[in-house]
């Protein structure tokens, strides 16, 4: 029925639904750099998984998205993907249409309609990992956007000089703190490897103010909160949870603050969600 496909920077990973209501177990694979071995390596994966049964279309989560151009951005994980035809070239292979979504959109429409936040309205999905990101869900649909949604760029301080993101150069920025890459810059080794309890409780603070800004703006019901950066050793959503509150005091409770429930199948949860909704609109 559907063809499922979860496309990281690292890792693929594909799925077939057959009811679309679950799917089957996942094959996981290296994502190749080149894009036309990428392609083939896909078809190739996905023939053996479909097995001759038809299947209607193709939904994938997608890092480094370029919406407009349906396609991956140019960026230095996977050089020779930048601006190729990945959407027309799924839809193509499989004769079938192909949906494409942010892999962080989908992430989080996956926990909205699977996961830690099914039944809830409005929900906000932060992943903070190597970079911050994050996507607000209403009524079981990623919400409309002019340019995406980018909540690990709003500034926490605002008079930073030296603090600055690695990806957009702005000084004093959400990922400038509490991104696996930021922890790697300040502390000279990586996130895992920081055992000072007093790192990660001021991480702990910077991202309860960053969600109370979140809080402020999206308003949702539930934020779910996942990434590396959320696992032990690292930042402890209790304390989170405890120190919300105190930045967010213009509502009468914060939003149900829940750690992400999918893990490495969430992206595929999203893009069986996803998929069902689109291919609905035909």
């Amino acid at each position: 029925m559907y063809l499922l496909f979860d496309i990281g920077g690292t890792k693929t990973r594909i799925a077939f639904s057959s009811d679309g209501t679950s799917f089957e177990a996942p094959v996981k694979l290296e994502t190749p750099v080149d894009f036309s071995v990428a392609m083939q390596a896909y078809k190739t994966e996905g023939d053996k998984i479909v097995n001759g049964r038809p299947i209607h279309a193709v939904a994938a989560g997608v890092k480094f998205l370029n919406k407009e151009r349906n396609g991956m951005l140019a960026q230095a994980l996977l050089p020779m993907w930048a601006n190729q035809p990945l959407k027309q070239s799924l839809s193509e292979m499989f004769q079938v249409p192909a949906y494409l979504e942010n892999d962080t959109a989908i992430v989080g429409l996956g926990e909205a309609a699977y996961g830690a936040a099914r039944g809830y309205g409005i929900v906000v999905y932060m992943t903070i990992s190597t970079g911050v990101g994050g996507v607000r869900i209403i009524d079981g649909a990623i919400e409309r956007s002019a340019q995406g949604f980018e909540p690990g760029h709003s500034i926490i301080q605002y008079a930073e000089r030296d603090i600055r993101c690695l990806s957009c150069g702005v000084a004093g920025d959400l990922e400038s703190y509490i991104s696996g890459r930021a922890f790697e810059r300040r502390f000279g080794k990586k996130p895992y490897d920081v055992t000072d309890p007093a790192i990660w409780d001021e991480a702990a603070t910077v991202l309860a103010a960053a969600l109370a800004n979140v809080s402020v703006f999206w308003s949702p019901e539930c934020i779910v909160v996942g990434g590396s950066m959320m696992k032990h050793p690292g930042i402890s959503l209790d304390a989170v949870r405890t120190k919300l509150p105190q930045f967010l005091r213009i509502f009468p409770q914060p939003p149900e603050l829940k750690p992400e429930a999918l893990g490495d199948d969430g992206g595929l949860y999203g893009a069986l969600a996803f998929v069902v909704k689109q291919h609905a609109r035909l």
